[in-house]
């Protein structure tokens, strides 16, 4: 989802080295991947293994881009436990990072493009923004060539040495039924120079006044997760239009507090909402 990891951030300046200096080749028993998809066309791979001690750790995996690129797609993949429940799961999270400004000696929010967590193994960015609506509803984890992948924040692509981090948030252990309690996993990069920088993207301008000025009782719902999150996938219009619907139309209304919920969308989907009422001070 595209948010800040603003608590993580202080630990990067630990974790961004080359990945040859943070992974371990895969030992028997954690057999990275061969491929993350069907199809060629990669441009480089990385792999390696963590063992559970890393659980809960942020790694950055390092990549260059050349001068002309203008998509950049990155996928990951990784093995899972022989044995045990559904518990027993190794789970990894995805972010990337466009290259460092100068004199920076680790990556930060400024080179921030996404974060997809384990939501989208597959992720591309780009000057152009995100894909219609219409291939959306089709497959929302689909990659449309020359589109930035919701969660991403699209603009130009700078050359030099991105970063793809893997977030470590769940390595089975042996006792989990893991045979050695490692992760083994591969990233993917794939560099285009298609004109993908025709339709430049352009953010809708929001307005700075209040839409009220006087103190009273606001009703609003402050968390939405929708198509820009991992675990939700209604559309920003779907979501606007179940917030705005009176309650007697099945919608959320203006003047109800509701608890922790998830809202059903007109297609099925869902919008993982949290609504507050908050009292405001003049």
């Amino acid at each position: 989802m595209l948010h800040t990891v603003t608590g993580l951030r202080s630990t990067l300046a630990t974790l961004a080295v080359f990945v040859t200096s943070l992974v371990t080749a895969p030992a028997a028993g954690a057999a990275a991947p061969a491929s993350c998809a069907a199809g060629g066309g990669v441009d480089q791979a990385f792999t390696g293994a963590f063992d559970a001690a890393r659980q809960g750790s942020f790694v950055m995996v390092p990549f260059d881009v050349p001068a002309g690129t203008t998509q950049v797609r990155v996928r990951y993949c990784h093995d899972q436990p022989e044995g045990g429940g559904p518990q027993a799961a190794h789970t990894l999270d995805l972010g990337l990072y466009e290259p460092r400004r100068d004199g920076d000696s680790a990556w930060g929010m400024e080179e921030f493009r996404g974060w997809g967590g384990s939501g989208y193994s597959d992720v591309t960015v780009a000057p152009q923004g995100f894909s219609s609506e219409g291939q959306y509803d089709a497959d929302p984890k689909a990659h449309v060539p020359g589109r930035t992948t919701r969660s991403f924040r699209p603009a130009p692509i700078p050359p030099g040495g991105w970063a793809a981090e893997l977030g470590l948030a769940n390595i089975a252990s042996r006792a989990e039924g893991d045979a050695d309690g490692r992760v083994a996993y591969r990233v993917e990069v794939l560099l285009d120079d298609p004109a993908f920088d025709d339709d430049p993207y352009a953010g809708a301008a929001g307005g700075a006044a209040p839409a009220r000025r006087e103190s009273g009782w606001f009703a609003g719902d402050l968390h939405v997760h929708a198509e820009h999150s991992g675990d939700a996938d209604a559309t920003m219009s779907e979501t606007f239009d179940f917030a705005f619907r009176p309650l007697a139309r099945g919608g959320a209304g203006s003047t109800s507090s509701r608890s922790p919920t998830t809202t059903p969308t007109a297609r099925g989907r869902s919008s993982a909402a949290t609504a507050t009422t908050t009292r405001a001070a003049s």
